[in-house]
């Protein structure tokens, strides 16, 4: 199918989420046939019921509908217990010591988007700054000794707790680290951070909330704890943080209103955020690329077609491999290389599809890796088949290196992809969308391909937000003098601040 299309009772199509595996069904090599998306239910006290039809629209027009199936469902109560998120008063903490004292508050040291995000604001941040750091993460990784070697202490958890039964012993243990600290302030990133953020504002404590998840709440919700979500009352919990939080920051403006939606009681604000161009040109004006291209197996001619992200399914694999062999027999010199396999079973998949493909001998699959500006190197394009992206930090660093942009509209790639003039926009979830706009691309030629990476590099450099930590260093300063102006008197968190 071109495309998969949902209809609950008798709403509008919902597009489907397209070319997943199911390994359960048989189906022809590199086409898989799953679809799926994930829809938030309206609620209530009572028992509801819903109709649902799914409609498949064909390459050539044709349409296949399914019979309808009728759904009941009902809400989940929240679990009895002992009064499980009673939270202690807040307690007057030391007084901080050098220009002010952060506590950093993670999800994960390994390699990904947001930690990469986090990464580089902290070491910009300790190469300008005086402050004293202390990062907390239930999930250690590479990133923790990069951050060690720059003089920022490392504190590795357990889980951040969400059983409600265990939730408030959870809270106090965060709660004496975080005062053994003495923090000034907080900086918490990504959303699953909640309960650590909860102890924060709970204490009174100024906080500002790096969210980079463009995800419904309840959709958010169930991709983390699965089919039971999370109980009603820490879900709570997590809607309240976001209420109370100082400040919200969001890299793009259709993520914030998207949550705005959600949380009216918001405090948001946009923080566009780049890479390192200096970074970037150092290493580019380091290497021979001809001679990279040769030790990873391209040819000087090669139009290398690049997608970096951790392989899942938002991001598309499955469907841009079908949609890449279906364009290669008309673009001989096109190769497909993808950066992001890891132990998954969607990246068995991904292997499992490239292995059946007419076209699997110019398709090229890498292990996750920090060391990725030499994929940069020898790449042409940046390919984002993603259905669910905030501002990628792949495509900002490929543009930053000169590459045009094939990108599926979704969230922030919009504001990166000016469509004939940066790269090429394509409908997400949609094989013929894609397709077009692949052949787009390789229908140019070298010096035009060229010219459009300039020009995607330019695009970057005018959003700006190179100098991102410089923004956030302005924010933690007027969040701790708030809260030294305040004293240690608990009061509402954001009544301190105005954020225009």
């Amino acid at each position: 199918p071109d495309r998969v299309e949902a209809y609950i009772d008798d709403g509008p199509a919902l597009p489907l989420r397209r070319a997943l595996p199911r390994p359960d069904v048989p189906q022809p090599p590199g086409q898989p046939c799953g679809f799926e998306w994930l829809v938030p239910l309206p609620v209530g006290n009572e028992a509801r019921s819903l109709t649902v039809r799914v409609r498949a629209l064909g390459t050539q027009g044709s349409a296949w509908y399914s019979p309808p199936t009728r759904i009941r469902y009902q809400p989940r109560t929240a679990q009895p217990g002992p009064a499980p998120l009673d939270l202690p008063r807040p307690v007057t903490r030391p007084p901080s010591s050098g220009d002010g004292r952060l506590v950093v508050l993670t999800h994960s040291l390994t390699i990904g988007g947001g930690q990469l995000y986090l990464q580089q604001l902290l070491l910009r941040l300790m190469a300008d700054e005086a402050f004293d750091v202390l990062v907390i993460s239930p999930n250690d990784g590479p990133l923790r000794a990069e951050l060690e070697d720059a003089g920022i202490a490392v504190h590795v958890t357990r889980d951040y707790v969400v059983d409600p039964s265990q939730y408030a012993g959870a809270q106090v243990e965060l709660r004496t680290l975080i005062r053994a600290w003495g923090a000034d302030a907080v900086l918490a990133n990504t959303l699953g951070t909640f309960p650590a953020v909860d102890v924060a504002t709970s204490e009174g404590i100024p906080t500002a909330w790096a969210v980079h998840e463009s995800f419904e709440l309840p959709v958010f919700q169930y991709l983390n704890w699965g089919e039971r979500g999370l109980d009603p009352l820490v879900a709570g919990r997590m809607r309240h943080a976001l209420k109370v939080a100082d400040l919200v920051v969001f890299e793009a403006r259709a993520t914030l209103e998207l949550f705005a939606r959600e949380i009216p009681e918001l405090r948001a604000i946009v923080v566009p955020y780049g890479v390192a161009p200096g970074d970037i040109a150092a290493f580019k004006a380091s290497i021979d690329r001809s001679q990279l291209r040769r030790e990873a197996g391209f040819a000087e001619d090669d139009i290398v077609l690049l997608c970096v992200g951790v392989f899942e399914p938002r991001k598309a694999i499955l469907g841009l491999l079908a949609a890449f062999d279906e364009i290669a027999a008309v673009y001989p010199r096109a190769r497909l290389l993808l950066v992001g396999a890891h132990r998954s079973p969607y990246s068995e998949s991904v292997a499992g599809a490239t292995s059946g493909l007419p076209s699997r001998e110019r398709i090229t699959i890498v292990e996750i890796t920090p060391d990725i500006y030499p994929w940069y190197g020898i790449a042409d394009a940046i390919v984002s088949a993603s259905d669910i992206e905030s501002l990628p930090r792949s495509l900002l660093e490929a543009m930053t290196f000169g590459m045009p942009v094939v990108a599926a509209e979704s969230f922030g790639t919009s504001e990166l992809v000016v469509d004939g003039v940066t790269g090429f926009r394509c409908e997400a979830n949609s094989h013929v969308s894609l397709c077009a706009a692949l052949v787009r691309l390789l229908s140019l030629e070298d010096d035009d391909r060229r010219m459009m990476g300039a020009r995607a590099t330019g695009l970057v450099t005018e959003l700006g937000g190179q100098d991102y930590h410089r923004d956030y260093a302005a924010l933690i300063r007027q969040l701790m003098t708030a809260r030294r102006s305040a004293g240690d008197t608990p009061t509402r968190a954001g009544d301190r601040l105005d954020h225009g």
